[in-house]
């Protein structure tokens, strides 16, 4: 609990006055994507550009077929026009059977579902051998994912978290993420 109160208080303090639970993505990077100066970003010491879209079941079956691919497309200009090679999707909503489109560059990483409270990891495919989902951890809405770095270096490690989330609660997607970071 001591743990989540200091990363409570620093993530308040990183955003000033807005409430946390207000704040929705995309973070890319360590960077708010409406901020337009360098120096407001937080400095990164790894040539990997990472964004976070809450797409609030952005992806799901709404429309049909084809106006799904057309947001999929719309999303993957977007990560190529910004140069974003790993993206994490917060409430994709890509049910069990939906086939990702590979043939645009990225591919998909996570499990199919239609609920609310999903995660996902969409890698463009000039990386995807370099990012591995450690499918023996973790769950639908905490996932883990390694991206292995040249040399001996050690591999970086992303939890891939939904929360707070309506249906868990942030002491859960915490609780689950640690559990998986022991194992």
């Amino acid at each position: 609990m001591e743990a989540m109160r200091t990363l409570d208080a620093k993530a308040a303090a990183a955003v000033g006055a807005r409430p946390l639970n207000l704040l929705y993505g995309p973070w890319e990077g360590g960077c708010d994507p409406a901020s337009t100066t360098v120096h407001e970003c937080a400095p990164q010491n790894i040539p990997l550009r990472i964004a976070a879209l809450n797409m609030r079941g952005g992806l799901g079956a709404i429309g049909g077929t084809k106006a799904r691919n057309a947001r999929i497309a719309a999303l993957v200009a977007q990560l190529v026009a910004s140069n974003t090679l790993i993206a994490v999707l917060s409430e994709p909503r890509l049910a069990l059977g939906f086939i990702w489109p590979e043939q645009l560059g990225y591919a998909f990483l996570g499990q199919r579902s239609a609920l609310p409270d999903t995660v996902a990891v969409v890698v463009a495919t000039e990386i995807q051998s370099l990012v591995t989902h450690l499918t023996e951890i973790g769950d639908a809405c905490a996932m883990w994912c390694s991206v292995a770095r040249s040399g001996d270096q050690p591999p970086i490690l992303l939890l891939v978290g939904y929360g707070p989330h309506s249906s868990k609660t942030p002491l859960y997607v915490w609780a689950t993420g640690m559990q998986g970071f022991r194992s």
